[in-house]
Parts: structure tokens; C-alpha cells; sequence
């Protein structure tokens, strides 16, 4: 029985790139550090995401690094891809890459901003209590 290559991982988004590839295609192409311990150095995936005829996952994530943004908390889910290439020592080095196939902005450190073109938006709003309840809608 096989089972579904799924991952879903959280760290810090950075170095972006938008490419085009040779089909006109654009895609994101990136790497995500994730934070293991105070005794261990920080690990990285290589990451990338698609524009396809469902969404436009790279062109929204490029979006969100706008305006001086270098790196985004993130929640990525996708599909792990492992492979391997040789160095100039003659070694096999192993390589892992994230396939997006959903992102979402973590706020578990604190509040993030988001610009894009002229709009800012905060991540996590200033929450407003409801005060409007009509008789028996009340939750308690």
C-alpha cells in the first residue's frame, strides 16, 4: 500500500525568486530555514511553488515580498522531493525540495504585515468584540 508524499512544515520563508519557464509559465523558487533547537544549526529545504489553471500560488507568494521584504513566517504544505547531485570532492550530497501546494502566514511569533502595491494588511487584526447580539443568538 502506498502512501501520500505529503509535508506540512513551518519556518522562515526567504530568498525569493519569480522565474519563467521555457513554456512562459512563471514559478517561485526559494528556501525555507526551519528552526530545530538551540543546539542545532537551523535546516533548509529548497521550496517551489506554481501558477497553474487552479491558482496563482507563485504570483501570490511574490506578492507578499514586496516593498523591503526579505523573509515571511510561513506554513507551507506540498509534496517532498529528495535528490542528489555530486560535489567537487566527488561525494553524493542529498537534497530535499517542498512543492507548494498551499501556503499560509504564521503569526506564532507576532503580528505580520503584508504589502502589496499600495494596500497594507495586518495579519492578525485587532480583534473588536461583537455587541449587536439580537435576543437568542448570544453563544452562552
Amino acid at each position: 500500500m502506498a502512501f501520500p508524499n505529503d509535508i506540512t512544515i513551518s519556518g522562515t520563508l526567504c530568498n525569493v525568486e519569480m522565474k519563467q519557464a521555457q513554456s512562459g509559465n512563471f514559478y517561485l523558487t526559494g528556501g525555507l530555514k526551519v528552526y530545530q533547537g538551540k543546539e542545532k544549526d537551523a535546516g533548509w529545504f529548497d521550496v517551489i511553488a506554481f501558477n497553474n489553471e487552479r491558482n496563482r500560488l507563485a504570483d501570490n507568494l511574490a506578492d507578499c515580498f514586496t516593498a523591503g521584504t526579505k523573509s515571511l513566517p510561513v506554513i507551507l504544505k506540498g509534496k517532498l522531493e529528495q535528490g542528489s547531485y555530486e560535489n567537487q570532492e566527488g561525494k553524493t550530497v542529498k537534497t530535499y525540495k517542498i512543492i507548494i501546494d498551499e501556503a499560509a502566514i504564521s503569526v506564532v511569533f507576532g503580528p505580520v504585515t503584508l504589502n502589496s502595491g499600495s494596500d497594507t494588511v495586518q495579519a492578525t487584526p485587532n480583534p473588536v468584540a461583537r455587541t449587536d447580539y439580537s435576543e437568542g443568538e448570544a453563544p452562552f
